[in-house]
């Protein structure tokens, strides 16, 4: 039993590290409750219905922490490697144009541009992602486990910072 407890403390406090995007810069965002679909910790985690306007709801600039992700384990395989900033734009009804941009903490990855699809049900499909909306204790951030430029996958927490 006091293993447990003591397990649950360490993995509650390694996702608050993993919640805190790296310091430095204007738009270092601010960092989302530490737990989402299928963590422990923080506050309830719910999706975000964004059908209505959703182009408009989810035009702008999203900026937020990455961490290296084995999607198959569904667990992280290292710290915070950087921030990622996705600028979306809408191209019609159900089209986005998106960038990405990579800031990793070491070395450089390119940025990757793309057109996706807004779905009726309020996710974004772009890239290689499927990044769905999601609201913890008042934040609403976009999720995406994502395969970066450089081949390895990344959970990214991204959160709007302004309106394109």
């Amino acid at each position: 039993m006091i293993r447990r407890a003591a397990l649950v403390a360490a993995a509650t406090l390694a996702l608050a590290a993993c919640a805190e995007p790296p310091t430095g810069g204007p738009e270092v965002a601010a960092a989302p409750a530490p737990a989402t679909r299928f963590e422990a910790g923080g506050g309830e985690v719910r999706e975000v219905d964004l059908t209505g306007d959703l182009a408009e709801r989810t035009r702008g600039v999203w900026v937020g922490a990455f961490r290296p992700y084995d999607p198959g384990a569904e667990r992280y395989t290292g710290p915070v490697a950087g921030t990622a900033r996705l600028t979306l734009e809408p191209r019609g009804e159900t089209q986005a144009a998106g960038r990405m941009e990579w800031r990793p903490v070491e070395g450089a990855l390119p940025p990757q541009e793309a057109t996706g699809a807004l779905t009726v049900t309020g996710h974004v499909m772009l890239f290689n992602a499927h990044f769905v909306a999601f609201e913890q204790d008042g934040v609403t951030f976009l999720e995406a486990d994502m395969m970066a430029p450089d081949g390895r996958f990344h959970r990214l927490r991204l959160v709007r910072q302004e309106a394109a």
